[in-house]
């Protein structure tokens, strides 16, 4: 078992100040919905323990990589429960695909209900119910193993437990139909290693590449960098463009930015001359103080 969750940024826009959480499951795309009081690491986990007392404890927990996910609080949560917390790419929404799309269906669903001034609720109940294109069977029926009732007429006899015949396989086979029209399109990047000298944008709007270093692999397509200033940042393989240069001198360029920093700051003669008599004559070039601050 695998869920992916999110905190429903997008949700805030139908539900005002409210904030919305989405947890999905893997294996049947049965997704749920909360209102969260607020983001911090204790209403998440107990909305969390909540699926788990309901559905199990999964072997596997992905979320984004930020907070209230990367907190100590969440490790321990994950530990004392005994699953795997895998955290995606920052500033790549892709690697959490799953969850990303379930937002999406949700956001649609509740803003059709909310103009139709409908039921949002059995908006919800309906979609679950409804079968998957190239698999034909709902989200409830790969989850609980039956069909559950709504406001449609139904018999007995499909409300019934029935086992879902030839699942992974369809499922395996969706995943492959898809995988084949998104990779038309799509090249295939080489595994970088340990040293490798990239560029890299800092945010998505940036037009500047800046120099990096790797240090490790911290997941799939997923790496942990170094920069020219000194930070340590984590980026997905397709934000990286591998380069010939050679690797920056990250000490070095890390005391000149810190030195012209203080320069610009106006410090006192004497703060200067102890800082200036450590370094080596400062290059021409001058450092912004946001290469500090990627």
């Amino acid at each position: 078992m695998k869920y992916q969750l999110d905190v429903g940024r997008n949700l805030e826009v139908i539900f005002s100040s409210l904030t919305r959480k989405i947890t999905v499951d893997y294996y049947s795309d049965y997704f749920e919905i909360d209102r969260l009081h607020d983001k911090r690491a204790p209403e998440i986990i107990k909305k969390l323990k909540l699926y788990m007392t309901r559905h199990g404890v999964p072997n596997e927990v992905i979320t984004e990589n930020g907070p209230p996910f990367n907190s100590e609080s969440f490790r321990i949560f994950s530990n004392n429960y005994d699953f795997k917390h895998v955290t995606s790419s920052p500033r790549y929404p892709q690697s959490n695909g799953k969850v990303e799309s379930a937002v999406k269906t949700a956001k649609r669903l509740l803003t059709k209900s909310l103009h139709s001034e409908t039921n949002p609720h059995l908006a919800v109940l309906y979609w679950r119910t409804t079968p998957t294109e190239c698999i034909g069977s709902s989200p409830a029926q790969r989850l609980f193993g039956r069909r559950t009732r709504t406001l449609l007429p139904t018999t007995n006899r499909l409300l019934g437990p029935q086992i879902v015949r030839n699942l992974p396989e369809k499922i395996a086979e969706r995943k492959q139909k898809q995988a084949f029209y998104y990779n038309r399109n799509a090249a295939k990047l080489s595994k970088l290693k340990e040293g490798d000298v990239v560029r890299i944008k800092s945010t998505f709007n940036d037009k500047r590449w800046w120099k990096a270093v790797v240090n490790q692999e911290a997941g799939i397509r997923s790496y942990h960098l170094t920069t020219e200033s000194g930070r340590s940042l984590r980026r997905n393989r397709r934000h990286q463009t591998l380069s010939r240069e050679k690797p920056p001198d990250l000490m070095y360029n890390h005391l000149i930015c810190q030195n012209k920093i203080k320069r610009s700051l106006s410090l006192s003669t004497l703060s200067y001359q102890i800082v200036s008599n450590v370094l080596p004559p400062v290059p021409t070039q001058v450092c912004h103080p946001r290469d500090l601050y990627l």
